[in-house]
């Protein structure tokens, strides 16, 4: 590369010698063949650029061409970039165009010109072409930048031992200054510092900062928590609050943006989170299926329900099926304990890995209670769940334990209604996991009633 800088260069000089002096060629060639000199030998010199014209005297009035003066024309910005990555310039806009040299990692560049997806960039001398998104344009107000999880780290220099400045979460706005070593530059509130660039998403030009400047698909954390239990609350979101923003999300969050009367993007925007966490009306209304009238024969006044009557009836269902069958918030369940015959009804409340039910009356649950024996377990026991005349092989716990929606039933909280491969929640150090005791319940529900 030095060897092609000094080339440009001198050809440069050759040319600026050319034209800074050809009005005292002619007096340089007689004077200097006057001391000896062959004037051919150095008439070739000048017109090669090897000799520059310093003349001992002023030139004569008429030797001088008359030049306007205009006004210095102000120099334009500069404009600079630094490059996110090594990288090849090329000599034109595309991947196939030679490649003129290589910029390292934090590099500065000029950048002359933009268009394509491509930066037209000069290097001292050297002139060439790099891709757009393999350079950091600085400019005096920065960018928009977002975060996409929550803990990305602010420190100190952009290093990933610096001293720490500051913590990031999902949603933030920040304002994105600079690059250097894989970090961008930010600052958020009271903290400057670096950021891993894979932790934002950096905008077009900065505007402002803001606690959760929007929510998409791929994101994660406490916001997208708190948005998922919001469209929960609203009848929107059937599923679990994991923080993770995907399909089911982005399907909820249209449905809320299309009766919020606003663009239904599937993104939640400024405008859409304002709407989500106001006081207004806006719900999905879930109509009640009208269940399918099961009888229930009765001896001695009590509900217990006899093998007999569900014999050949019930069916060995897998939960990936059940969870698309049941509605929820259905409450025309009707829950029938194997062993003992006791049966009461329910209202499917949630739940995506299993079914999430609770006792429908004050009743209901005295019933359920006293399928246990008098007193609240984990055990499980088999049962038969009965949807529009259906009848599924299930297992249930018997432990009120976590959220409900039914106030007045004496039930502080719900159970858990497994289903064939339905699985346990995740717990601390203990995996989302297909239970075998479960299983094994549900296989005997099946058998007592095939």
């Amino acid at each position: 590369m030095k060897k092609r800088i000094l080339g440009t260069l001198g050809a440069a000089m050759a040319a600026m010698a050319v034209f800074v002096t050809p009005l005292h060629r002619a007096g340089a060639v007689e004077q200097n063949a006057a001391a000896g000199e062959d004037p051919a030998v150095l008439a070739e010199e000048i017109a090669l650029g090897n000799i520059f014209l310093f003349p001992d005297e002023p030139a004569a009035a008429s030797d001088v061409i008359p030049v306007d003066n205009p006004e210095p024309a102000s120099e334009p910005a500069v404009t600079e970039a630094r490059a996110k990555e090594e990288a090849q310039v090329r000599s034109g806009a595309s991947d196939e165009a030679e490649a003129v040299f290589t910029m390292h990692q934090d590099e500065t560049v000029q950048v002359l010109e933009q268009a394509d997806g491509w930066c037209k960039v000069s290097y001292g001398i050297i002139e060439g072409y790099l891709p757009e998104d393999q350079l950091f344009v600085l400019t005096q107000e920065g960018y928009d930048g977002t975060v996409m999880k929550d803990g990305a780290v602010i420190r100190q220099a952009a290093e990933a031992e610096a001293a720490e400045v500051g913590k990031l979460y999902t949603g933030n706005g920040v304002r994105v200054m600079d690059y250097q070593n894989g970090c961008y530059k930010v600052s958020y509130k009271d903290a400057v510092g670096y950021v891993e660039a894979a932790s934002l998403k950096l905008e077009g030009d900065f505007t402002a900062e803001a606690e959760v400047r929007y929510l998409k698909s791929g994101m994660s954390g406490e916001a997208v928590v708190r948005m998922q239990k919001e469209l929960a609350s609203r009848n929107y979101f059937t599923g679990e609050a994991t923080g993770t923003f995907g399909d089911l999300t982005v399907k909820a969050l249209k449905e809320f943006q299309t009766d919020a009367k606003v663009t239904a993007s599937g993104e939640a925007d400024a405008k859409t989170l304002e709407l989500l966490y106001a006081d207004n009306g806006i719900k999905k209304v879930i109509p009640t299926p009208t269940p399918k009238p099961t009888q229930t024969p009765s001896t001695g006044g009590s509900s217990n329900v006899p093998a007999t009557q569900v014999k050949g009836k019930v069916q060995l269902v897998d939960w990936s099926i059940i969870n698309r069958t049941i509605p929820r918030g259905y409450t025309g369940l009707q829950v029938i304990d194997v062993r003992t015959g006791i049966s009461f009804n329910a209202k499917r409340k949630g739940g995506t890995v299993h079914m999430d039910t609770e006792p429908l009356t004050a009743a209901d649950t005295a019933k359920l209670k006293q399928a246990y024996g008098g007193s609240w377990s984990w055990a499980r026991r088999p049962v038969w769940v009965v949807y529009n005349g259906n009848y599924y092989a299930a297992s249930m716990n018997g432990m009120p334990h976590a959220d409900s929606t039914i106030s007045d039933n004496n039930f502080p909280g719900h159970i858990c209604i497994h289903f064939l491969n339905s699985e346990t929640h995740a717990e601390p150090g203990i995996p989302q996991k297909v239970d075998p005791a479960h299983q094994a319940c549900v296989q005997e529900a099946f058998n007592a009633g095939k």
